[in-house]
């Protein structure tokens, strides 16, 4: 995931799992300029996930299934 952060926002990364609605990774990224990251998600079970960025008041949602 990577992102322009031109107004350095906080950031923060957040993984729900759609079948349950129960949040299962949450990690503040700081308010760095440019942001780009890789995430390990293999630990999650089979479901349908959506991971969200958010940047001050701008959510980027992008939805997947395992």
């Amino acid at each position: 995931m990577s992102h322009i952060n031109s107004k350095r926002n906080h950031l923060v990364f957040k993984v729900t799992n759609l079948d349950r609605q129960k949040e299962v990774e949450l990690t503040k990224e700081g308010n760095k300029m440019g942001y780009s990251n890789i995430y390990d998600l293999e630990y999650l079970r089979a479901g349908n996930y959506r991971a969200t960025l958010i940047s001050g008041d701008s959510s980027f949602h992008y939805d997947f299934t395992l």
